[in-house]
């Protein structure tokens, strides 16, 4: 034990290095398991952790008292109405209130978001599907009565849409229960659950329920495309962790070879020289792990926050299996990489150990050197090229880290290109990033179009198109459809087109790929709508990218359709909140409504974006980090020979030449093949993520990649090597001749 300490601290640096590689790669292994597990039904973990209702019912207290309905083992009964809120004048959508003095007990454990529980009449939490920006710390008018907005919550039974004390609904319409059942794995056995709590109660007493499985169908369906790129990303910091953890720590043993010789002089036997540089890089390893899995759990909290944001469920953690597992199997992964090549040092005679310790073997290298020895290059750059030669094993796994790191980058970028052009698409922000809408208000006045004058007379306004929705059914589908028309061209809405082209007449229709799907249909065949009576036949010129109602739309022209909402684009330069201000200043003491389009949309693909940005940066620190450490165990490793190179005069910016051109060539080489492999990953990758959300993709949204950005891409990696070489290379600058050669 004494050698091995003595090992430790005289080898410092060799240790803080191996401490620090299983750092990083402890911190992004518990990213990169934790995004896994956090995907893995994430609707089901989250309904076990806040137990969940099976089955919400709602019954007739005029039929059944609450104390009749108060059973073990169930949540309720807590009164419950649908009501129209106004805010400012303007009324908002229906909405289910129920009245609960705790968002906690047996079944459905509501998780509060932001702010807090009611707690007492004139209060209202709203659920986090409803609340939006304009409603945080709102004041809503229910009935008469205003309601503070005081917190947003979260139920992953999807309970109600918002929450009151229960004295805000002393004449509720109806009683929710919320129960649990012993077996509610099928929509028979959530039937049979509820047939028996409910036996003994007086005809009429049920309204009505709702089995939880259609939640988790339409929840799963929701977070499906999602899950693919998080994944991704989190296989390749899984990957990426073990590549450096192998190249560093063999590194280390490598590099102690010439202590090990030394030690088999001093009579050490092979076990005790094994056993002992094997437990000389366990111990920085161990503290490294640790220090990682406390450093990825702080990391996780706001990754997993947005997770949860975009999966829409409740609060996301690290398994705890992950802080064991991760550990555990960084050391063994450690132990392992460090035992090989100890163990072949161990079977090295001294004089052999001593040998391979002072420089690699002469044919490992020599041909490289002579060969770019003839390049016309000065001599510190071929050094430094023919070095990934001199120990190739090291050289390809710090060529597969950058590797790795070059296509993340390459991949997410793609990636977030696409994903910019998705939102455009489905949310129309940027294209038309204003939604005038008339409201319902209670004083509302019918429709006597003048606010298209308005909104066209506002300086700034660059396009303006009026929509309507209708409910319309097709012969063969069963219930009604809505049908988006609008009076006017929408190509400059943003929207975007799979195949086909824009509809130009009132017998052209667009169609999304989940009702062409449904009904067997293909552009350009034809199809009836039938409409308030009335069946007429329309011709599908298109296939738009649209997700709303499971892609069950369509979209049509009507010049003289009256519009019940305007999208409007800006002109250049035009500020929007500006312009915004102005036209409500315009429309004052009218019912409508002028706001930013789709606001909450905006938010959820802002916190996807922000989620690949982080995880890119991540996964390119990791790999930096690889290449700064194998440089530094490498300018350790030949210190000697820096301290002759030097003697004979080599200059400090040669050996930082030297140093960098050693990684120079494997982080060219790793970026042309990311390049490739990340195109791939991204064309593979996108459409899985389309087809789990049941629609097709613009080409458009994959080609993404233009010339410019590809020549960018394709220096990725080289941009990782030297950053990850440079400060190992200035440090091997500074080495002074005298004190390297009496180096080890």
């Amino acid at each position: 034990m004494t050698a091995i300490l003595a090992g430790v601290s005289r080898r410092r640096l060799t240790a803080v290095v191996v401490a620090l590689v299983v750092l990083a790669s402890g911190t992004a292994s518990v990213l990169g398991l934790g995004l896994l597990a956090a995907s893995d039904a994430p609707f089901d973990h989250a309904f076990a952790q806040q137990s969940g209702a099976h089955a919400v019912a709602a019954f007739d207290p005029s039929k059944v008292p609450a104390t009749g309905l108060a059973m073990r083992g169930a949540s309720g009964p807590f009164p419950q109405a649908t009501v129209r809120p106004t805010i400012d004048g303007f009324r908002l959508s229906p909405m289910t209130v129920v009245g609960r003095a705790d968002p906690l007990g047996p079944v459905d454990k509501v998780s509060v978001d932001e702010g807090r529980w009611v707690r007492g009449p004139g209060e209202i939490v709203l659920n986090r599907e409803f609340a939006g920006p304009r409603l945080a710390g709102a004041t809503l008018t229910v009935d008469g009565r205003p309601l503070r907005v005081v917190g947003v919550a979260y139920s992953v039974s999807r309970t109600a849409d918002a929450w009151v004390s229960p004295q805000d609904l002393p004449h509720p319409q109806s009683l929710q229960m919320l129960y649990r059942f012993a077996q509610a794995a099928t929509e028979d056995q959530v039937r049979a659950g509820m047939i028996a709590v409910t036996r003994g109660l007086p005809t009429g007493a049920l309204i009505g329920s709702r089995s939880y499985l259609s939640v988790r169908l339409s929840a799963n369906g929701a977070i499906a495309p999602i899950v693919p790129f998080l994944v991704a990303f989190a296989v390749l910091g899984v990957v990426m962790s073990v590549l450096i953890v192998v190249n560093v720590v063999s590194g280390s043993v490598v590099a102690g070879y010439f202590r090990i010789g030394m030690l088999k002089s001093l009579g050490f036997t092979p076990g005790q020289v094994v056993a002992a540089h094997v437990v000389q890089v366990l111990l920085p390893a161990a503290l490294g792990v640790t220090l990682g899995a406390l450093l990825g759990n702080l990391l996780s909290v706001p990754l997993l926050e947005d997770a949860a944001q975009v999966y829409g469920t409740g609060a996301l953690t690290v398994a705890p299996w992950i802080d064991v597992v991760v550990p555990a199997g960084l050391l063994t992964l450690v132990a392992l990489a460090a035992l090989v090549p100890a163990l072949r040092a161990g079977r090295l005679s001294a004089i052999e150990a001593i040998t391979t310790g002072r420089a690699p073997r002469a044919e490992h290298g020599r041909a490289a050197q002579r060969l770019l020895g003839g390049l016309r290059l000065p001599r510190a750059v071929t050094l430094g090229l023919a070095r990934p030669f001199a120990r190739p094993a090291r050289a390809a796994t710090m060529l597969a880290a950058v590797l790795f790191g070059a296509t993340t980058i390459t991949f997410a970028l793609g990636l977030g290109s696409s994903l910019y052009l998705i939102e455009d698409a489905l949310l129309h922000d940027r294209s038309a990033p204003l939604e005038v809408a008339m409201m319902r208000g209670p004083d509302a006045v019918p429709y006597d179009g003048s606010l298209l004058k308005t909104i066209k007379d506002q300086p700034g306004t660059a396009h303006v198109v009026g929509i309507d929705r209708r409910d319309v059914t097709i012969p063969g589908l069963s219930g009604s459809l809505p049908m988006t028309v609008f009076d006017g061209d929408v190509s400059w809405t943003g929207r975007q087109l799979i195949s086909g082209r824009w509809f130009r007449t009132p017998d052209e229709v667009v169609v999304p790929t989940g009702l062409l799907n449904s009904m067997a249909l293909s552009v350009g065949d034809s199809t009836a709508l039938e409409q308030d009576g009335a069946r007429r036949t329309v011709h599908i010129v298109g296939e738009i990218f649209e997700t709303d109602d499971a892609g069950l739309q369509v979209f049509a022209l009507d010049p003289a359709a009256t519009a019940t909402r305007y999208e409007v684009a800006l002109t250049p330069g035009t500020d929007l909140e500006t312009y915004r201000n102005t036209l409500q200043t315009a429309l004052q003491g009218r019912p409508i409504d002028v706001s930013l389009n789709d606001e909450n949309g905006r938010r959820l693909f802002s916190i996807l974006l922000g989620m690949i940005s982080t995880l890119t940066v991540l996964l390119a620190v990791v790999a930096g980090l690889g290449v700064f450490n194998a440089v530094v165990l490498d300018t350790r490793e030949r210190v000697h020979d820096l301290g002759v190179l030097k003697a004979i005069g080599m200059e400090p910016r040669q050996t930082i030449a030297m140093v960098i051109a050693g990684v120079a060539g494997l982080g060219l080489l790793a970026g042309l093949v990311a390049l490739p492999a990340g195109l791939a990953l991204h064309r593979w990758i996108l459409p899985v993520m389309a087809a789990a959300a049941g629609t097709g993709l613009p080409p458009g949204d994959l080609d993404v990649y233009t010339w410019d950005r590809l020549t960018i891409l394709a220096a990725s990696g080289l941009t990782i090597a030297i950053l990850g070489a440079l400060i190992p290379a200035t440090w091997a600058a500074r080495t002074h001749p005298a004190p390297a050669l009496r180096t080890e």
